[in-house]
Parts: structure tokens; C-alpha cells; sequence
């Protein structure tokens, strides 16, 4: 997936760019579900490089996209790292 493994990357600006790209592709797509696991990790990057009120905006973007898929585990986890953030 574009921009997977943000932990391994170092590089918070090149980053960002493969998810945007990946989160542009998933919406001209239509792809909700696609969609919303970017914008997760797009959440868990800010998260991991501690910019923590965008990523808790990225994942209450997630819950609001993934409340109506009925996708449990994507949302519990969603969750999960908004408790963190």
C-alpha cells in the first residue's frame, strides 16, 4: 500500500505525500473502505511523529467513514488510537 510502514520511513514529508496520493486515489475510486484505512494511517503517522490533534482529526474522520461499512475490528482499532491520541 502507498505509504505503509511509516514507522520505518524518517522522513514525515515524503511521507504524508504517499498517503495524500493513496487518500486521493481511494476517494476518486469511491473506495470508502480504502479511504478510511488511509486516512487511519495517515492518523497513526501523525500519532507516531506526535503531532497528536491531526491525528485525532484523521481518526474522527475514520469512525465517521467506517460507522456505516460495519467493519468492527477497523473500527475498534480506529478507536483504540484515538483513546492514545
Amino acid at each position: 500500500a502507498i505509504g505503509a510502514n511509516p514507522e520505518r520511513l524518517n522522513e514525515p514529508e515524503k511521507e504524508q505525500a504517499w498517503h495524500e496520493e493513496a487518500l486521493t486515489i481511494c476517494r476518486e475510486m469511491g473506495d470508502l473502505r480504502g479511504e478510511a484505512v488511509t486516512l487511519h494511517n495517515i492518523g497513526w503517522s501523525h500519532f507516531y511523529h506526535q503531532r497528536f490533534e491531526a491525528a485525532e482529526a484523521a481518526l474522527r474522520n475514520v469512525l465517521t467513514l467506517l460507522e456505516p461499512l460495519n467493519v468492527p475490528h477497523q473500527l475498534c482499532t480506529s478507536q483504540m488510537m484515538l483513546a492514545r491520541a
